[in-house]
């Protein structure tokens, strides 16, 4: 079985994460699941172990910057902070959205991580644009 295929838009390593299955979750990356996709799984469930393993593999940059939208969102600062520290550019389309995540689901630790990390010149962009409608 290819370690991608899909049921219903989710792989099986999706579901071995879910049921937090990672010895089975491994298996599958070590055999070939697509390394981008499952750099925003291991993210969303917050692996630390699983993570380093996909970073080692040479994951997309564009998937690493999802990756960080993940893990903000969920609350994985540890993961996200690899990743800032690794390069990804938290100003761009999917690292700005990181920010956007972890306000809405409340992670103020992550909130402040990210503005350290300069989005802050996102929040000015937006900050500026939203004054503007409002003058």
């Amino acid at each position: 079985m290819d370690p991608d295929e899909a049921s219903r838009d989710v792989s099986p390593l999706e579901v071995a994460l879910d049921r937090n299955h990672l010895n089975v979750a491994r298996l599958l990356i070590e055999g070939g699941a697509n390394t981008d996709r499952a750099l925003q799984a291991v993210a969303r469930h917050g692996d630390p172990g699983l993570f380093e393993l996909l970073l080692r593999m040479g994951p997309s940059q564009e998937s690493r910057a999802e990756a960080l939208y993940w893990a903000a969102s969920r609350g994985h600062i540890d993961l996200a902070r690899r990743l800032l520290d690794d390069g990804v550019d938290a100003n761009d389309q999917s690292g700005g959205m990181a920010l956007g995540g972890a306000a809405y689901d409340g992670h103020l630790d992550m909130l402040k991580l990210l503005v350290d990390a300069d989005v802050s010149g996102l929040i000015r962009h937006f900050s500026s644009r939203v004054l503007d409608r409002h003058q």
